[in-house]
């Protein structure tokens, strides 16, 4: 690992540009998911507005249609009770003029004449109604024609909301462009400072010397354990609380297979995480680097597939009684690190 001076404030910046990316990028989703949602309502209210117009200007025409033939119906009704009457009159004197013969015939007529009256009398209400209606019908038609006329002077109309709707869709389809365009930005933030970090990270920081130093700390606890599984997690996970830029700690025996529970600092416990025990490290560079020294070592940055956070690994072998009897590591949290 390369020493170079200076360059930890460099890596707290990347570290806070590493940030910006994933945030940008939520922010873009977020705006492109409601700027979706805005198009999608304003294109429907177009929608329905147009249908709202075209249904009323159908059933109006249908209403005119239908008053129309309503009308001529009426009239030939009103035709046929004027006939009625006359011919009822007439056929009252003939049946006069027959005397005692014509007298049951009288009464027939009478009936005709009634019936004639009556249907006079109903087709001059419907016909007081039809003329409500098309008083009505007329209203209908100067609102539709003010409506035209409205589109000239910006008055609030039916085909008016519609094409604001519009308008408001196209400017949300332009915002959700907008969005998609954000979001691919914070993604190129995200990997190019990714990429810094990474870079960053084959230097020697003060952050791994720091980390160095308290992992030797934790050698005389693993020293003091005398191999017993238990002792060792105990001392381990009492170290690991008092530096909380630690996020697991592992012990292996000198042949490099795991000899304790994985420890992990999560929201200020220690968990146990079995999956580790027994595994062979032996063959990791942070384990081969630890052998080949008497002094604590640290990786290059890497990026956790567990946290997808910035870390590193320490590790250093254990002595008891002049002999290597094992290899303690740990790994580091570089931002919660930098930010103490």
């Amino acid at each position: 690992m390369r020493a170079l001076p200076d360059i930890d404030p460099l890596a707290k910046t990347a570290i806070r540009l590493a940030d910006l990316g994933p945030r940008l990028a939520e922010l873009a989703s977020t705006a492109a998911e409601q700027a979706e949602a805005q198009e999608r309502y304003a294109t429907d209210m177009a929608a329905t507005m147009g249908r709202l117009g075209d249904a009323l200007e159908h059933a109006l025409a249908e209403l005119r249609g239908s008053s129309g033939a309503v009308g001529e119906a009426l009239s030939t009704v009103s035709e046929i009770a004027a006939h009625t009457r006359i011919l009822s009159l007439n056929a009252s004197i003939e049946a006069a003029r027959a005397g005692e013969q014509g007298r049951a015939f009288a009464v027939v007529v009478d009936e005709v004449r009634g019936l004639a009256n009556r249907t006079g009398e109903t087709t001059h209400a419907i016909s007081a109604r039809m003329g409500a209606m098309e008083d009505r019908l007329g209203q209908v038609e100067a609102l539709l024609k003010r409506e035209a006329e409205a589109v000239e002077t910006g008055e609030p109309t039916v085909g008016a909301v519609s094409r604001q709707a519009l308008s408001v869709a196209s400017t949300a389809g332009r915002q959700r462009g907008g969005a998609v365009s954000l979001h691919a930005l914070g993604d190129e933030v995200h990997r190019l400072t990714d990429d810094l970090l990474l870079r960053i990270g084959v230097f020697r920081l003060r952050a791994h010397a720091q980390a160095e130093e308290a992992l030797r700390a934790a050698l005389a606890g693993c020293v003091a354990a005398e191999g017993s599984r238990e002792s060792l997690e105990r001392a381990l996970s009492e170290w690991l609380q008092a530096h909380p830029f630690f996020e697991l700690a592992y012990v292996t025996n000198a042949a490099g297979r795991q000899v304790i529970d994985n420890l992990v600092q999560k929201d200020g416990q220690i968990v146990h995480d079995p999956v580790g025990f027994g595994r062979d490290w032996s063959d990791r560079p942070w384990y081969l680097a630890a052998r080949a020294t008497r002094e604590p070592i640290s990786t290059d940055i890497y990026r956790s597939t567990a946290t997808q956070d910035y870390c590193f690994t320490v590790a250093a072998e254990i002595w008891a009684c002049g002999a290597c009897v094992g290899v303690l590591a740990a790994d580091v949290n570089f931002r919660r690190l930098l930010e103490q």
